[in-house]
Parts: structure tokens; C-alpha cells; sequence
């Protein structure tokens, strides 16, 4: 049941953090391949710890670990701001952004074809 509980909370939340951090004009590609990318580990995460698992209970559990570590270290920011960017807007409400972006990153603000 807490499992459950925390994907109900953190499904929404994330998704919510990705459309409110997406450029313009991206927002149907990247919530599409975040799905397909949430999809694929529903349908492909129990045929991995079943495969291993049938070595062992720790080989199952342990490849499932390993695997969530790799992704983890794929899509773990290299750089975050500490403070937010002088000046920066959140799109929506007008006020300071909620989420600094790293400096050089394009934000929905900066779009080249605005």
C-alpha cells in the first residue's frame, strides 16, 4: 500500500515538474517519451527481476538495484543552480521560478523563437 501511495504522488508530481519545465512546442514529444519511458519500466522491470530471479531471490533484487542506479546516473543533473537566475519568471504565475535552471540551459523564457 506505501508503495502505491508513493507512485501515486510522485507520478503526478513529476510530470507536472517536466510540463512546467518543457520549451514551448515540446511539451507533446517530451511528455510522450517520458510515458513510454515509464511504460517500458512497468512492462520490462518485472521481466528483468523474474529473469534473474530464477538464479536467485539477491541475483533478482540485485539486478533490479543495478539497473536503477544506471538510470539514475543517466539522468541525474551534471549542474544545478544554487540560486535562482536574476530576473528569471515563471511562466505561468509571473512570479520568481521555483526551479532554477542551470546557466546555458535554454528555459521556456528563452526560446530562440519568441
Amino acid at each position: 500500500m506505501l508503495i502505491g501511495a508513493g507512485v501515486a504522488t510522485a507520478t503526478p508530481v513529476g510530470f507536472a515538474r517536466l510540463a512546467a519545465t518543457t520549451p514551448p512546442g515540446q511539451l507533446g514529444r517530451t511528455m510522450g517519451a517520458a510515458e513510454a519511458g515509464r511504460e517500458i519500466g512497468d512492462a520490462g522491470g518485472p521481466v528483468l527481476v523474474g529473469a534473474f530471479g530464477l538464479v536467485s531471490l539477491t541475483a533478482g533484487l540485485g539486478a533490479m538495484a543495478a539497473t536503477l542506479m544506471v538510470c539514475a546516473a543517466l539522468v541525474a543533473p551534471r549542474h544545478r543552480a544554487s540560486h535562482p537566475i536574476p530576473g528569471r519568471r515563471h511562466l505561468g504565475t509571473g512570479r520568481p521560478d521555483p526551479f532554477p535552471r542551470a546557466e546555458g540551459r535554454i528555459g521556456p523564457d528563452d526560446h530562440p523563437n519568441r
